[in-house]
């Protein structure tokens, strides 16, 4: 009796998991406000952020309005020569796999160089999923809306730490958010 409820239980959690990842799957993002490099670019990064992780539609767009965001419209250099679409900085840990140093930042350190786009995915998921000792409300991978997504990215200090940042922060998040389609 008890191995007959052990398999009906990982039968029912397997098929959970499965609709939590199909949710995300069924999301049929076009990007008609966008020009034809940046729907690439979209395109490509789209299906690694589910293979991350990323198990809701809300959290793939904002996901992807972040980076648009980051990145100027995938213009940065560093986000092309380092597979590392949000700007992500090394810090010789071994829980940043698959990373080496990349480019000089502006502000002195170095962005992470990533093997491949989907290792890159895979940290951008690990650091959103983070939740530092100063941030009382949460995780930015828990949001639920992309004004929550702000407030947790700025209470892990993503960002620079000015309420006039944070409100421009969101401003042009949530333009890239409505803009994805």
């Amino acid at each position: 009796m008890k191995k007959k409820s052990l398999y009906i239980f990982a039968g029912i959690t397997i098929l959970l998991l499965i609709s939590i990842k199909s949710k995300a799957m069924t999301l049929n993002l076009k990007f008609t406000k966008f020009k034809s490099p940046v729907v690439d670019k979209l395109k490509m990064i789209y299906p690694l952020l589910i293979k991350a992780g990323f198990t809701t539609n809300f959290l793939i767009k904002a996901g992807l309005a972040q980076l648009l965001l980051e990145t100027g419209r995938f213009k940065a250099r560093w986000s092309i020569l380092n597979n590392n679409y949000s700007g992500i900085k090394w810090i010789n840990k071994p829980y940043q796999k698959n990373s080496s140093q990349g480019q000089l930042s502006p502000e002195g350190n170095f962005y992470a160089k990533f093997d491949t786009p989907q290792d890159w995915a895979n940290d951008y998921f690990r650091i959103l999923s983070l939740q530092r000792k100063s941030n009382k409300i949460g995780r930015p991978i828990d949001a639920l809306t992309i004004a929550d997504f702000n407030e947790k990215l700025f209470a892990n200090g993503y960002y620079n730490q000015t309420l006039e940042a944070k409100k421009n922060y969101l401003k042009n998040l949530q333009y890239f958010y409505d803009s994805i389609d």
